[in-house]
């Protein structure tokens, strides 16, 4: 269970990642 919770919070924070580069890109 916690495996499987680090991995989908590992995948959510890629997530969040590749949206705040793509919003750092697109204003920069």
């Amino acid at each position: 269970l916690l495996k499987t919770t680090l991995e989908k919070n590992d995948g959510t924070a890629q997530q969040t990642l590749s949206r705040a580069k793509a919003a750092v890109d697109s204003i920069g």
